[in-house]
């Protein structure tokens, strides 16, 4: 089981993909998108989705157990501050992606998109 609310994966997903954790040439691996022989992209690094959201470029990961699923995504913005995103729900439906999409959407409508 995991044990982690909200908050916790925030300050996780700050850590990891600010630079806390790993040196930054793994780092640079981690979250960069890893391609097949013919060029075509995969949507995945080493150990992490790597996905464009509504103009956001974005990393992060889910996950689900008996009864929960959660979603973690971060974006590195021009200035350097972050935006992350977290979501989790009590169940094993898409309920988590689906609060995940609008979250960014909301975002990309606030930026003026």
């Amino acid at each position: 089981e995991m044990i982690a609310s909200v908050g916790d994966l925030v300050r996780w997903g700050d850590a990891l993909y600010g630079g806390e954790v790993l040196p930054p040439a793994r780092l640079d691996e981690m979250i960069g998108e890893v391609t097949l022989p013919d060029g075509r992209g995969t949507g995945y690094g080493l150990g992490c989705y790597v996905e464009a959201l509504q103009g956001y470029d974005t990393v992060g990961h889910s996950g689900s157990t008996h009864g929960y699923q959660g979603r973690l995504r971060y974006h590195a913005t021009a200035t350097g501050e972050p935006i992350i995103v977290a979501t989790q729900c009590n169940n094993f439906l898409s309920e988590a992606d689906e609060i995940d999409a609008r979250v960014w959407a909301e975002l990309a409508a606030f930026r003026g998109d």
